[in-house]
């Protein structure tokens, strides 16, 4: 059926986007006139892996 051949689609797509996967370096810098600083990492069903959502 057409919802079957969309879902290996994605499951393909899906195992290429894993098999393309690289850490990423996140560099974050202190203020001297901010107390502090946060990472908001979020995680979406439609995305892989994890996303810096919000920085504080």
């Amino acid at each position: 059926s057409s919802s079957t051949s969309r879902q290996q689609q994605q499951s393909q797509y899906d195992t290429e986007q894993l098999a393309n996967i690289r850490p990423r370096l996140c560099l974050l810098r202190k203020w001297p006139h901010y107390d502090g600083y946060g990472v908001h990492l979020a995680r979406n069903q439609h995305w892989l892996g994890l996303r810096i959502g919000d920085v504080e």
